[in-house]
């Protein structure tokens, strides 16, 4: 799988949200923040002209800051 346009921040810390990226078409990625980090990203993602779903983590879902899940059926897959 290709990259996201923007490197995400990886704190390391436990992500408390699911940031979901979504272009004209499709969600792309997720990538998972912790709360200092989540409008940071958001930001970043709609600076980058994509569209930014942040949501609360589900309970009993671990990721650290940082994560990041590109779907391979996305922009930024490679299974189009």
């Amino acid at each position: 799988m290709s990259a996201l346009p923007f490197v995400p921040p990886s704190c390391g810390q436990a992500a408390s949200d699911r940031i979901e990226i979504y272009s004209s078409a499709s969600l792309d990625a997720s990538v998972y923040t912790c709360p200092q980090h989540t409008d940071e990203v958001s930001l970043t993602v709609m600076a980058g002209g994509l569209t930014p779903h942040p949501v609360r983590m589900p309970p009993g879902t671990t990721r650290c800051c940082g994560h990041v899940y590109v779907y391979p059926t996305g922009a930024f897959g490679n299974e189009r």
